[in-house]
């Protein structure tokens, strides 16, 4: 087991490291991209984590107990930075993705569909930062198809929809872009940001 901070629990003391926590630097990157990227990663690693490590389940279940307890004001004050920080860097990509409202429905162009994502609640990470639901994270990746654009002629091919209208399908983390339309929460997207198509 790697090396790590140490958490008090009852009588022993639990080392681990997370490994996620190596993507927190890029997050904060002033390059959109490489910042939206680290997020990506970050989300990802931590809940692959969680859900195969009892390590890191624990890390994490002693990261709340600390985090419950009262700190000094030095450690509120460097929280509150921390958090100020990142919600900034988050309110920047959430921007960079948003596409507008719209009263009248899209008609998505050759190579791109219109989905609907399956609705979420928040979820809080363990450092006190809320992420919203309309930045995707683990289980909040899947949707079903609005519309549907032509196929997509490329160089040597012609891509085809992999999708048709009513099918539920999973897709990449952050992908496309959010749109409103009609007051509804949507994300257009190319063909190649669906991973699969569920089946009943």
């Amino acid at each position: 087991m790697g090396q790590g901070t140490k958490h008090k629990l009852g009588v022993f003391f639990f080392m681990y490291k997370p490994t996620w926590q190596k993507h927190e630097k890029d997050m904060k990157s002033l390059k959109p991209k490489e910042a939206e990227k680290a997020l990506n990663a970050f989300i990802e690693e931590r809940e692959k984590e969680l859900q195969n490590n009892p390590s890191a389940r624990q890390y994490e279940k002693s990261r709340r107990e600390s985090l419950a307890k009262d700190k000094p004001q030095w450690v509120k004050e460097k929280r509150a930075k921390e958090s100020e920080e990142y919600n900034s860097t988050l309110n920047s990509l959430k921007s960079l993705k948003k596409g507008g409202s719209y009263q009248y429905m899209i008609k998505p162009s050759p190579g791109y569909v219109l989905v609907q994502p399956d609705k979420q609640e928040k979820e809080k990470i363990i450092s006190g930062i809320i992420i919203a639901t309309d930045i995707d994270e683990k289980g909040n990746n899947t949707g079903k198809v609005i519309s549907v654009g032509g196929e997509l002629a490329l160089a040597k091919t012609v891509m085809q929809p992999p999708v048709q209208e009513n099918d539920l399908i999973m897709y990449k983390w952050f992908a496309g872009m959010d749109v409103n339309i009609k007051g509804e929460n949507m994300k257009l997207m190319q063909f190649t940001d669906i991973l699969g198509r569920f089946e009943k």
